[in-house]
């Protein structure tokens, strides 16, 4: 097994030692090749790292990971939709999401 490689299923597995886990897969690699309801998956432990990927549609695609997991059951939402499909469905509710907006809610 490589270095960036763990035996794990982040979805079905109990993992009483999480933090352990991803402390060792932050050690050893930002990117780890992981599970995920039973599918290959890419794990991101590193900040900047997660920047880059949200930024890089081709190589982490979200639409992928939604339709496996939110589609089937929610439908098609804001974060299943990538591209131009997401930006311009996205401008029609940027108002809504901006601080000022969502501060009623906590009131």
């Amino acid at each position: 097994m490589r270095d960036d490689e763990f035996d794990v299923d982040f979805a079905f597995e109990p993992l009483p030692d999480l933090h352990d886990l991803l402390s060792e897969i932050r050690e050893k690699t930002g990117c780890a090749r992981v599970r995920a309801h039973g599918h290959p998956a890419t794990l991101i432990t590193r900040y900047d790292d997660v920047r880059a990927a949200f930024r890089d549609e081709a190589a982490f695609p979200s639409r992928a990971f939604h339709e496996v997991t939110t589609v089937p059951i929610w439908g098609e939402t804001l974060l299943s939709l990538s591209g131009p499909e997401h930006r311009a469905k996205r401008k029609l509710i940027a108002q809504t999401l901006k601080p000022s907006a969502t501060r009623a809610l906590k009131e």
